[in-house]
């Protein structure tokens, strides 16, 4: 709050974590290319497209047995930001992709605390790649 970041930024921000532990767990069963990614519309997103996407985070989660203490407090504050669906939404649609990759971000090559060993292995092995792009 003491940046001035709307509740629609915020909760955008927490999408994004949960897309980054996604990404893990895809990346982790030998989905290098992390299938979670496509399902961003990188040009820019409606409200409406945000909430599709929050629920099949949620299902990937749940497919990936990743519903944990931690991924279900990161959903809390996504709920708690995203208010209601009838509220009125201030962002744009490239703002939305904009903070929603921002979260996603936050966390690449940091471990999440309720990663098992062969997840922290597969980050190792993330992070090295994006070191070998450079």
């Amino acid at each position: 709050d003491k940046q001035g970041v709307i509740d629609d930024a915020k909760a955008l921000f927490y999408l994004g974590i949960l897309i980054n532990r996604v990404a893990i767990a895809q990346y982790n069963k030998e989905h290098k290319t992390k299938p979670i990614l496509k399902k961003i519309q990188f040009q820019g997103m409606t409200k409406k497209e945000i909430c599709k996407l929050y629920a099949d985070v949620v299902e990937k989660l749940r497919q990936y047995d990743k519903i944990t203490l931690f991924t279900e407090a990161i959903m809390n504050r996504f709920h708690y930001y995203f208010g209601n669906l009838d509220k009125q939404w201030d962002l744009n649609d490239q703002a939305n992709v904009f903070y929603l990759m921002a979260g996603y971000s936050y966390m690449v090559g940091n471990k999440y605390p309720d990663m098992t060993e062969e997840e922290i292995t597969a980050l190792n092995e993330m992070t090295e790649d994006y070191d070998k792009e450079e």
